[in-house]
């Protein structure tokens, strides 16, 4: 204690905190400066590329509309992304329940929860894929082709034929 107040009562050690206060002051303005710049030409970057991605977009949506054989190959595409995370959810949730057991070893319980959490990322890429494309579609204007209308009232009769002998 007696140290720190003959340290305080020197007038060396507050020139010292005054120059380093100034030292700091000058250097956080500096990095400040440099920061807001690279964060504004990240910003600009992202920008553009949005703007890119839009353009892009659009010109998919353009060919939508102008191409049937290419609107019914995004519904397929779309299709197989929704498949595909269907079946790594159904994975996913397989792993789970796996490594749910406490007759396995703790490490493996382990590789099965971090491998359950990664097909069910991999699932929700592919979801999003699947609804990118479906609002591509959705966003060109023309109508998802419907499967066959439904029947009203009663299933038809089905009459069984006889199978000859033979």
């Amino acid at each position: 204690m007696k140290n720190l107040a003959s340290a305080l009562s020197d007038p060396i050690w507050w020139l010292t905190v005054v120059v380093a206060g100034l030292v700091i002051n000058v250097l956080a303005n500096f990095l400040f400066r440099r920061l807001d710049r690279q964060l504004s030409n990240l910003s600009e970057t992202r920008r553009i590329q949005a703007a890119r991605r839009q353009v892009a977009r659009g010109e998919r949506v353009a060919l939508l509309r102008t191409q049937d054989r290419v609107l019914l190959l995004s519904l397929f595409e779309d299709l197989r992304y929704r498949s595909r995370a269907a079946i790594f959810f159904i994975f996913a949730l397989a792993m789970m329940i796996l490594g749910a057991q406490t007759f396995l070893p703790v490490w493996v319980r382990a590789v099965l929860f971090l491998w359950a959490a990664v097909t069910f990322t991999i699932g929700q890429l592919a979801a999003r894929e699947a609804a990118r494309i479906l609002f591509e579609v959705i966003d060109s204007g023309l109508p998802i082709p419907a499967g066959p209308e439904p029947r009203v009232g009663s299933p038809p009769e089905i009459s069984e034929t006889p199978r000859p002998s033979g």
